[in-house]
């Protein structure tokens, strides 16, 4: 069984890792094709940290911090800082990226998106409904990816 529970903590740690990797692929991507802002360059820095912060979840949950204690070893603390790291980038990469974009006609509707995607994201942190709400908060910031990288994809300047 422990086994079992050791592969499985594996696979979603390599999922994390790799899932991370393709957000700092994307920040890197769409660096290049954001209005020349001083608010993009923060877009891009917090999308990469978001990233970062994903590949760093991929360290071990320690056994108490899923009770609600605290963490235990230097894997469940670097576990710990990344959780904490992906609340703030969550709500801050959508918010600066609306600022990045607003009044370009062409990102009009990923900027809407963000600041939606970013309200979304606190609401479902608020909610008190414990791993459910916590699970949409999470899909609402891989949509907002999605999007971002959807347009990304098909616009051409």
């Amino acid at each position: 069984m422990a086994e079992l529970a050791g592969t499985r903590a594996a696979r979603v740690g390599t999922g994390c890792d790799l899932t991370g990797l393709l957000i700092v692929v994307l920040a890197v991507a769409v660096r290049d094709q954001l209005p020349h802002r001083r608010a993009s360059g923060f877009a891009v820095v917090l999308l990469t940290l978001l990233g970062v912060a994903l590949m760093l979840a991929a360290f071990r949950v320690d056994t108490p911090m899923l009770t609600g204690g605290s963490p235990a070893t230097w894997h469940g603390w670097v576990h710990a800082i990344a959780f904490l790291l992906i609340i703030a980038t969550g709500v801050l990469a959508p918010l600066t990226m609306a600022l990045a974009v607003r009044g370009d006609a062409g990102w009009r509707p990923i900027a809407v998106v963000s600041i939606a995607a970013s309200a979304l994201f606190i609401v479902f942190l608020i909610l008190p409904w414990g791993n459910a709400t916590f699970l949409l908060a999470i899909v609402t910031l891989f949509g907002w990816i999605a999007a971002l990288a959807a347009r990304l994809a098909t616009h051409h300047p």
